[in-house]
């Protein structure tokens, strides 16, 4: 039997071969462990509608205005005590926003952090949440 161009008469790899051979592993080691795990996770689309409820209140104690959607309007996203994103609404009072899985506080009624709504992003799914503001 004759020896490939990378084997010994007896069978064994040569030295370069075996030096190739371990060069390559240690590659798709290292592609596998600085890939697997890094990415982050995907984003999921925020979504919803800022109303405001304002006036003077019926006899019902339900204010004059019910549930108008709010156009033009800030919209604040937080986490970790820090400003993530912000976004306004359209003419339809409508707002998304973009986000990574995690605790959120949102708020578009013109107050700070400690007055948003408390909002857990946890799949892929877009997530419906809709900002209710009394007394704009």
């Amino acid at each position: 039997m004759t020896a490939s161009k990378y084997e010994h008469d007896d069978g064994r790899l040569s030295v370069g071969m075996m030096a190739r051979t371990l060069s390559l592993g240690l590659c798709l080691a290292a592609a596998t462990s600085c890939t697997s795990g890094s990415a982050p996770p995907p984003a999921t689309d925020l979504t919803g509608t800022v109303l405001i409820y304002a006036g003077p209140t019926s006899v019902t104690g339900e204010p004059a205005i019910n549930g108008l959607p709010q156009t033009h309007q800030t919209v604040r996203v937080w986490s970790a005590g820090k400003q993530v994103a912000t976004t306004a609404t359209d003419a339809a009072g409508h707002y998304s926003i973009r986000l990574q899985p995690g605790d959120y506080l949102v708020d578009a009624c013109g107050g700070t952090e400690a007055s948003g709504d408390q909002v857990t992003i946890d799949s892929v799914v877009t997530q419906v949440h809709d900002i209710k503001c009394f007394g704009l």
